[in-house]
């Protein structure tokens, strides 16, 4: 499929902060209206310090994902599980990005830092930057192979 990208470069000097929740809103003429409403989004460079000691294990957001399931982390859309989290220097996820399934053109984008132990606890780095990827495919390419994988489900109707 032909792909087109987005990359929005997030820094924690620019994000409005509350409760720990990192924020970014982002003007609607950055995108294309010409984008697919099929998009994945991944964390592909992160880079953060931290001058104590901390239990950041990964990073969470409130884009909506639909081909992600966290057994510990019920409710929760992972980005990215950090490769070391009792690292006080910058670091960054291990093995292959997560192409994570959401909605196209976000407005708002939020990041939060999660504790290793308990995943409602909320850790703040000292300073971030975070580069996401959005990867909009072809919307008639897209169409089609939906469309020749789609079995729909007949049922006979209760007599």
């Amino acid at each position: 499929m032909t792909e087109v990208s987005d990359y929005l470069v997030l820094s924690m000097n620019k994000a409005s902060v509350s409760n720990s929740v990192y924020s970014w809103q982002i003007p609607n003429a950055y995108y294309s209206d010409q984008r697919s409403s099929v998009c994945k989004v991944q964390l592909i460079q992160l880079n953060h310090t931290k001058a104590a000691h901390h239990e950041i294990a990964y990073v969470s957001t409130n884009l909506g994902v639909q081909n992600q399931y966290s057994a510990q982390l019920e409710g929760r859309n992972i980005l990215a599980v950090l490769s070391n989290p009792e690292n006080t220097l910058g670091t960054i996820q291990t093995g292959e990005d997560m192409s994570l399934l959401t909605s196209a053109r976000p407005s708002l984008i939020q990041l939060t830092f999660n504790d290793n132990q308990n995943p409602n606890v909320k850790r703040e780095p000292d300073s971030f930057v975070a580069v996401l990827k959005f990867t909009y495919f072809n919307p008639v390419e897209t169409t089609r192979v939906f469309l020749d994988t789609y079995t729909p489900q007949i049922s006979a109707p209760a007599i």
